[in-house]
């Protein structure tokens, strides 16, 4: 069974940060699912998989980065935009993207920009392959 909404994990270790974007995302109609870090997170997409991810990079116990690389490994190909503080990495921008993922914001995380980037990711990964 399909469902209604569209489910968001966000991913991030700043116990404010994620409270805030998920009632944010959830008032304006998203299904939320929250990890404190990529070792939360790959638990809970062993029992529950989201249309989209929103993930931080910088967090203890298993970063961003590692959370990735192990969910492009174990071969779920789900949309990832990436949130980070971290303006001005070219080398670990270009290392992530070359992971796979379908976007990257600042954060502060504008409110406006980020429903547009699910939206689209989550378009995006909807549509048949041709």
């Amino acid at each position: 069974m399909m469902r209604e909404k569209v489910l968001v994990m966000i991913v991030e270790d700043d116990f404010t940060s994620r409270t805030i974007l998920a009632n944010q995302l959830h008032k304006v109609g998203f299904e939320i699912i929250c990890a404190e870090d990529g070792r939360q997170a790959a638990e809970i997409i062993k029992y529950c998989t989201p249309d989209c991810i929103l993930l931080d990079l910088i967090m203890p116990r298993m970063h961003g980065h590692a959370f990735l690389t192990l969910l492009r490994r174990n071969g779920l190909n789900l949309p990832v935009i990436v949130m980070s503080s971290i303006e001005d990495q070219p080398d670990l921008v270009a290392t992530i993207e070359h992971i796979g993922i379908q976007g990257w914001t600042t954060k502060p995380v504008d409110l406006k920009e980020i429903v547009e980037k699910i939206r689209e990711a989550t378009n995006n990964a909807k549509l048949p392959d041709n």
